[in-house]
């Protein structure tokens, strides 16, 4: 409704009062809501890496966990953005527009080969939460993001440029969110496994 009304009325109140509600400027209530929610993330990851009694898997957790707090930084700052004037001489163009997402696509995908056995060895309820968290966040922060760029080529940055990347924010806040539920369960039963167990 926002966007709406900030490309109805050009004027300055208007803008001001929505532009901290824009999910694309990096000082708005959405970007400082996602910089929590991955901060948060990477605490509980590190709790479960420090007290997790399988330690054959401690070493994922703390990956995921660095993971995590190096995205919740990227959220603020936008690191990712830096990789664009580095690949800009290869002129990617369509889904590769915004190229930033061909570095991190492929991140994704090794992280995901080295996590497979790790994702096996959990519960089952707990995996496929896991997953389809990931699946959510990376359709918005990476699938949708290449729509993006698309759009943007052919069209610069209008309504419907905005729309899309609201899409893309609200998804990556879904999995996100999802993600959370799931390691707090996952950490309540583990630990609560341990207590019986004592």
């Amino acid at each position: 409704m926002g966007i709406f009304l900030e490309y109805q009325y050009d004027n300055f109140y208007v803008n001001q009062v929505f532009s901290f509600l824009d999910f694309d400027t990096e000082d708005s209530v959405p970007t400082v809501f996602s910089f929590l929610l991955l901060f948060v993330i990477a605490i509980i990851l590190f709790v479960i890496h420090q007290f997790y009694s399988i330690k054959k898997y401690s070493k994922h957790w703390l990956i995921l966990s660095l993971v995590f707090f190096f995205l919740s930084f990227d959220e603020i700052i936008s690191i990712h953005e830096n990789f664009i004037p580095l690949l800009k001489r290869f002129k990617f163009t369509g889904l590769f527009y915004f190229s930033w997402i061909i570095p991190y696509a492929i991140f994704v995908i090794i992280l995901f080969i080295y996590y497979f056995p790790f994702l096996l060895g959990l519960p089952k309820k707990n995996a496929i939460r896991f997953i389809l968290s990931g699946i959510i966040y990376i359709a918005g922060a990476i699938g949708i993001e290449g729509f993006e760029g698309m759009y943007f080529e052919k069209h610069g940055y209008d309504l419907n440029f905005s729309l899309l990347y609201t899409i893309e924010e609200f998804l990556e806040m879904i999995g996100l969110s999802l993600f959370l539920f799931s390691i707090i369960e996952f950490k309540f039963d583990n630990f609560t496994i341990q207590l019986v167990k004592k």
